[in-house]
């Protein structure tokens, strides 16, 4: 599929997408804004539209906490506990043994998404309001409960331990983390138009999030304007972002927000994500995620969502390119767009994506039999789903069809029988001459559904 084609099929999914390819010196390699910032009232996107950028937040939460001890690397491996002397969270936290580092990384022990600021909230769902500063200490009295191993041993996504960061950065610094970031990062580079979500904005040129629009229905989402914003409260836009990164790629002393030596130990991966996103492996680092060998290239990057909203920003150091794509519907997948942009614009291959996939599936709905004729089977759409069904007289086996890998002649998927202890095959398909094998057997098309 051509880049062209790909991004017009991808606007044609969304209310407005803004995507940016660059280099370190500024200079654009692809730019692309499109679509409605607000749909009831038509208004356009443009480059300088500001989306809610969700998880990328962590970034500038992460970046605060280097800059603090760029000198006194030690503090790392510090116990967070030290940050907590005459609070009533000392003694729990001393007995939870997590250091700042695993904040950081996201391997803290304690369980996935555990104090989510909003989603786990129905009362609160659409207006991102949960946790506040009269009752942080409370829930976090809490945090030994839900550890489920730990610290150090596994990545486990965890939104309130960047809440504890920001709270670390100001017994730190001595200023609100906001007024800390707003200072030393959106005043020293310049980011005009970005701001916290839980204050006034600069600029009213600010994307609606949906968390749908379609033509007959549009529900509005949030910008995730909690009291506590260091895990999703930023709002920015192309423009910002990029002196963002450019910063981190410069080569300039000048220019930089933090020393390249800091960068790269952000960059350094710390324990391998059990899921992946895409075909690379993934792992967490200091404050951004690795995929490694990406085009032979490592790819540096951070997703970010909002309730109504999806954002990328992605740093290839050895290139030294970065990628930025921002949209207000949860309808696509931001990382998606920008590997696929990378890999396009910078390394001149295709990428296999979702779009092109869903294409290709297409192709394989149907009926299907055996070289005998003794088992018959099917391949199927359930709602997202990829579905294959023997029919095993007197009952059916029914597997899940997980991607691996495609080219425009084979797709090789994984095979999943949730319902036998997650019994997991290699389910193989030859797309020119349309049959499929698994498990020694071959199964040839009879009939298109």
């Amino acid at each position: 599929m051509l880049i062209e084609e790909y991004i017009e099929r991808t606007c044609s999914m969304v209310p407005s997408l803004n995507c940016l390819v660059f280099n370190r010196d500024g200079e654009d390699i692809y730019s692309k804004s499109y679509g409605l910032a607000n749909i009831e009232r038509k208004i356009k996107a443009t480059i300088e539209t500001s989306y809610g950028i969700g998880s990328i937040t962590k970034i500038f939460t992460a970046l605060s906490i280097f800059k603090l001890i760029e000198n006194k690397p030690n503090i790392l491996d510090s116990y967070i506990y030290e940050y907590f002397n005459n609070t009533k969270l000392f003694d729990t936290l001393k007995n939870s043994n997590i250091k700042i580092k695993h904040l950081l990384s996201h391997t803290t022990g304690i369980s996935s998404l555990a104090f989510s600021e909003s989603r786990y909230n129905p009362n609160y769902f659409l207006i991102g309001k949960d946790i506040n500063k009269n009752n942080i200490y409370d829930i976090l009295q809490n945090i030994n409960i839900n550890k489920v191993d730990s610290p150090g041993k596994n990545f486990r996504y965890l939104n309130i331990g960047y809440i504890l960061l920001g709270i670390i950065i100001e017994k730190i610094s001595k200023i609100e983390y906001e007024s800390y970031v707003e200072k030393n990062i959106f005043k020293t580079l310049g980011m005009n138009s970005t701001c916290f979500s839980n204050a006034s904005f600069p600029s009213k040129n600010i994307a609606t999030p949906y968390i749908v629009a379609s033509s007959k229905i549009n529900t509005i989402g949030s910008l995730l304007n909690s009291e506590f914003q260091q895990a999703g409260g930023i709002v920015s836009n192309l423009t910002d972002l990029k002196k963002l990164i450019i910063s981190l790629l410069s080569k300039d002393s000048k220019n930089k927000i933090i020393k390249d030596i800091t960068f790269k130990k952000m960059c350094s991966t710390q324990k391998i994500l059990k899921y992946n996103t895409t075909i690379n492996k993934t792992f967490s680092g200091l404050g951004f995620f690795i995929n490694k060998n990406f085009c032979g290239d490592n790819l540096i990057f951070h997703n970010g969502g909002i309730m109504g909203g999806r954002a990328n920003v992605s740093i290839i150091p050895k290139k030294g390119v970065g990628a930025i794509v921002l949209t207000n519907s949860d309808d696509i997948s931001a990382e998606e767009v920008s590997k696929v942009l990378i890999s396009n614009l910078v390394y001149k291959k295709t990428f296999q994506n979702k779009l092109e996939f869903s294409e290709i599936t297409k192709n394989i709905l149907g009926e299907y039999t055996s070289y005998n004729n003794n088992i018959n089977a099917t391949i199927r759409k359930k709602g997202n789903k990829l579905e294959l069904i023997f029919d095993y007289m007197p009952k059916q086996k029914t597997y899940l069809l997980l991607p691996k890998q495609y080219s425009q002649t084979r797709l090789v998927m994984s095979a999943i029988n949730l319902s036998e202890y997650s019994t997991k095959n290699i389910f193989k398909y030859d797309l020119k001459k349309g049959y499929f094998e698994i498990n020694q057997y071959i199964f040839f098309k009879t009939k298109n559904i």
